[in-house]
């Protein structure tokens, strides 16, 4: 498998919470709007959502990415954005596949730790990808 660490293709994980104006049904909207558009632009990656906390892994050209995480940025139905990642990661071949899913409550918690480093943050996420109902 090629490496991705260039510059063509980006990875970017994030963690958000549900504002406080939304409940869950937000997800569902998100997911719907996100699966066409990821499709459409050639973004692949995981949606995981635990009832209080978005966490997302976005991979593909780093202008389409780029583009996207500006967009997501945006969105009201999110608040405390924190970028986890940004740049390349020989940690995992990506699929082209975007998927969405539910992890137990306070599953992502632990990525909102302030003492979580960079190099712990793919490790962490593909043990959540683990427990998610995709």
């Amino acid at each position: 498998m090629p490496s991705h660490t260039n510059l063509d293709h980006l990875h970017v994980i994030y963690i958000s919470r549900l504002a406080p104006d939304e409940d869950y049904r937000a997800f569902t909207a998100v997911c719907r709007t996100a699966r066409a558009r990821n499709s459409a632009l050639g973004i692949g990656g995981v949606l995981l959502f635990d009832g209080e906390r978005f966490c997302q892994w976005l991979h593909g050209s780093a202008e389409a990415v780029s583009s996207l995480l500006t967009t997501i940025g945006l969105d009201r139905r999110h608040v405390d954005f924190k970028l986890l990642h940004l740049g390349g990661s020989d940690f995992i071949a990506p699929d082209r596949n975007w998927r969405s899913g539910f992890v137990p409550p306070f599953a992502l918690d632990v990525l909102a730790s302030e003492s979580m480093g960079a190099t712990e943050v793919l490790p962490m996420l593909m043990n959540l990808l683990d427990q998610a109902e995709l």
